[in-house]
C-alpha cells in the first residue's frame, strides 16, 4: 500500500491526537486522588477533636 504525503500527514495527526487524549485522560485520573488523600489524612487527625467540640456545642445550643 502506497501512502501519499497527505495520507501520511493525516495518519500521523490522528496518532498524535490520540496520544494527547490518552495523556489528558491519564492526568485527569491521577490528579483528583492526590488532593482527596491529603484531605482524608487531615480530617482523620482532626475529626475526634471536632466531634467532641461539636457535640458539646450542640448540647449547649439545645439547652438554650
Amino acid at each position: 500500500m502506497v501512502l501519499t504525503k497527505a495520507a501520511c500527514f493525516q495518519r500521523n495527526r490522528r496518532k498524535r491526537e490520540a496520544l494527547l487524549k490518552e495523556k489528558e485522560i491519564q492526568r485527569s485520573k491521577q490528579q483528583p486522588p492526590k488532593p482527596a488523600q491529603s484531605q482524608q489524612v487531615e480530617t482523620a487527625n482532626i475529626d475526634p477533636l471536632l466531634l467532641d467540640l461539636s457535640s458539646d456545642v450542640m448540647l449547649i445550643d439545645d439547652e438554650d
